[in-house]
């Protein structure tokens, strides 16, 4: 004899009364938020991050290689003080990009887990 699975709905307003009773957060709307993810774009906006923060990498360094080149070309130190402060602001640029997608990457992770289809950075 088979028993057939409980359909989605059983149960939940129980435990979302649960939860708000003991002050949580609905547990079911969360949970539909996490099944609302789409795998696809997610792994999508990944991708670009992650070559966006290789730009900002690349355009930093080259910036860095600029400025001793200014500083032989031009006794004004403006132009040297401008691509130096362009660099500082690549590199920021990239540590929020690469924080984001760290802060990302475990929620992602889980995500794959449960449905098989998202590979993490």
């Amino acid at each position: 004899m088979s028993i057939a699975p409980a359909p989605r709905t059983a149960g939940l307003p129980t435990l979302r009364e649960a939860a708000l009773h003991l002050g949580l957060p609905d547990p079911v709307r969360l949970a539909d938020e996490l099944l609302a993810i789409d795998a696809e774009r997610l792994r999508e906006w990944f991708t670009v991050a992650g070559r966006a923060a290789g730009w900002l990498r690349q355009g930093s360094d080259r910036l860095s290689d600029a400025v001793p080149a200014l500083g032989a070309g031009w006794s004004n130190p403006a132009p040297r003080t401008a691509i130096a402060a362009l660099r500082d602001a690549g590199m920021s640029s990239r540590a929020v990009i690469i924080e984001q997608v760290q802060a990302a990457d475990l929620p992602a992770a889980h995500c794959n887990r449960s449905s098989g289809t998202w590979t993490p950075s």
